[in-house]
């Protein structure tokens, strides 16, 4: 990766760090989504140039398999599996609005987890996430705490 994508992408990973001020606790979780899914994307256009469209992206992000060995690692964690059984109960396609339901069925499926995360941003960039659910909050947090442990471990790596 260039020195210029890295440097954009942790100027966007260290907003998305940061606790807003004067935000309460639910609506900074969306915010710092929005701002890391900001660096995550500015990450898949640079790794993945040729897919047209976020949604291949992500596609193709998930079947790469260092990163599908590194999911595996992750999952040793308890805060990060904690994360991805937050999708065992679905993840609705609003923007479509069809009744099409993402699950993760097998936690060690990155795939799943993948197209769960990528409508959890879906919903809230389209506008269906709402601050006041709880449940919105949780798949959001979610899915924040899965792409920040890859986006840190992939920037950490083009440093070396």
């Amino acid at each position: 990766m260039d020195e210029d994508s890295r440097r954009l992408i942790e100027a966007w990973l260290h907003v998305a760090e940061k606790e807003a001020p004067g935000l309460n606790p639910p609506l900074d979780s969306f915010f710092r989504f929005m701002a890391l899914w900001v660096a995550f994307n500015a990450y898949l256009t640079r790794r993945y140039p040729c897919p047209s469209g976020d949604h291949n992206k992500v596609r193709e992000f998930a079947r790469d398999e260092s990163i599908v060995e590194f999911h595996q690692y992750c999952l040793r964690d308890q805060d990060y599996k904690t994360a991805v059984q937050r999708f065992r109960q679905g993840v609705r396609d609003m923007h479509a609005r069809r009744d099409d339901i993402y699950y993760v069925n097998s936690p060690t499926c990155f795939t799943e987890v993948m197209e769960c995360v990528y409508h959890v941003r879906c919903n809230l960039f389209h506008g269906d996430k709402e601050v006041a659910s709880e449940r919105d909050r949780v798949l959001v947090e979610a899915a924040y705490r899965i792409v920040m442990d890859h986006l840190k471990r992939l920037l950490k790596q083009s440093r070396e």
